[in-house]
C-alpha cells in the first residue's frame, strides 16, 4: 500500500509534528506492508492520499492554505484516487464561495473523520461518510496518573501573533509563571526571562516537566498536560480550544476578542484556588477522550473503502 501523506508537516510546529507521529502510527498499525510518502510528485503512483490530521482547511491564517489543499484534493480525485480527510478541525471558512468549494471537494472523499461536532457540523450536506472523534493527538496516549501534587509550578504558553492579549497581561502572565512551553519558535519570543521548554522536548525527555498547572492559548500544549494529568486553563482563541477544555472540565478565557489584564488575573486566580477540582476532572473525564480517538481507525475499514 504506497500512501500519499499530505499535511502542515515539517513546518516548525510542534503540534503538528506531533499529529504527524500519531498519523503514521494509525496507518503503520492498520496495513501491514505501507510505504507512505510526503512528496507531491508520489500521487501519481499513490494508492491512497490522506489528508493529516489538523486544521488544514481554514482560511482566517491564509487563503492560499485552503486553496493548496483544496487543490491537491482535487486532483487526487481527478486521478481516480482514494481520498481520505484524516481528524480534521475544519474552519473557520470566512466566505460563501469558500465554504461552498471546500464541501464540493470534501464530497469528492471516500470518508471524512473530524475531531469536533463543529467540523462534523459543517459537513453535513456532505454526501460522505462522516466519522466525528477526537484530535488524533489522543489517539493510543499513554496517560500518566501516578503524579505528585504541585510540584514545579505554573507554566505558560502564548501563540506567536496574539493581539487579544496585550502587554500588561502578558506581563502579568509572565509575572505568575515559573516556565513557558513553546509549540514554535514564535511562541518562544513571548518567554521573556522564564525556563523554557519546546513542546517537541517534552516527548523525548521522560516527561520529566510535570508542572502544577498550565496556561496555554495552544491546543496541543492543553493536549499534553491533559495526558500528563495536569489540569489547564485554555486561552480560546479558536473554537477547538474551548471544545478540549469544556470536554475534559477545564477553565477557559475566550480571548477571541481583546480582554484586560484584570480579567485575565481573575481567571488565573479562580484556576490557581480550583486547580484540585480541574485536576479530579481530567482524571475523570480524560480516559473518555483517549479511548474515542480510537475511532479515526474505522475509516480505514473496508466499509468505506471497497
Amino acid at each position: 500500500m504506497k500512501i500519499l501523506l499530505v499535511g502542515y508537516y515539517l513546518r516548525g510546529n510542534d503540534g503538528d509534528e506531533w499529529l504527524f507521529r500519531k498519523t503514521k502510527l494509525l496507518l503503520t498499525s492498520h496495513f501491514s506492508d505501507v510505504r507512505i510518502s510526503l512528496s507531491k510528485f508520489s500521487i501519481f503512483k499513490a494508492d491512497m492520499i490522506v489528508f493529516g490530521a489538523g486544521g488544514l482547511l481554514q482560511n482566517t491564517t491564509s487563503m492560499r492554505s485552503l486553496v493548496y489543499y483544496l487543490f491537491w484534493a482535487f486532483l487526487a480525485n481527478f486521478l481516480h484516487k482514494k481520498v481520505i480527510w484524516l481528524g480534521q478541525g475544519i474552519g473557520p471558512i470566512k466566505g460563501v464561495f469558500s465554504r461552498f468549494i471546500s464541501r464540493k471537494i470534501l464530497s469528492l472523499a471516500h470518508v471524512i473523520s473530524v475531531r469536533d461536532p463543529a467540523s462534523k457540523l459543517f459537513c453535513t450536506r456532505i454526501d460522505v461518510p462522516v466519522v466525528e472523534s477526537v484530535d488524533l493527538a489522543f489517539y493510543r496516549a499513554k496517560i500518566v496518573t501516578n503524579t505528585h501534587e504541585a510540584h514545579q509550578g505554573l507554566y505558560i504558553n502564548v501563540r506567536g501573533h496574539s493581539p487579544a492579549l496585550d502587554e500588561s497581561s502578558l506581563s502579568y502572565l509572565r509575572s505568575v509563571a515559573d516556565g513557558f512551553i513553546g509549540a514554535t519558535k514564535e511562541d518562544l519570543s513571548f518567554s521573556g526571562d522564564l525556563e523554557s521548554y519546546r513542546l517537541k522536548d517534552l516527548f523525548t525527555e521522560e516527561r520529566s516537566l510535570h508542572p502544577s498547572g498550565v496556561v496555554s492559548m495552544r491546543f496541543h500544549v492543553c493536549a499534553w498536560a491533559a495526558v500528563n494529568s495536569i489540569p489547564f486553563l485554555a486561552l480560546v482563541y479558536d473554537e477547538k480550544v474551548k471544545h478540549l477544555a469544556k470536554k475534559l472540565g477545564q477553565s477557559y478565557l475566550d480571548v477571541r476578542q481583546r480582554v484586560s489584564a484584570v480579567e485575565v488575573q481573575e481567571a488565573v486566580e479562580k484556576f490557581q484556588s480550583m486547580r484540585d477540582e480541574y485536576r479530579h476532572q481530567l482524571r475523570v473525564n480524560i480516559e473518555s477522550v483517549v479511548t474515542a480517538a480510537d475511532g479515526h481507525e474505522g475509516v480505514f475499514g473496508s466499509r468505506y473503502l471497497l
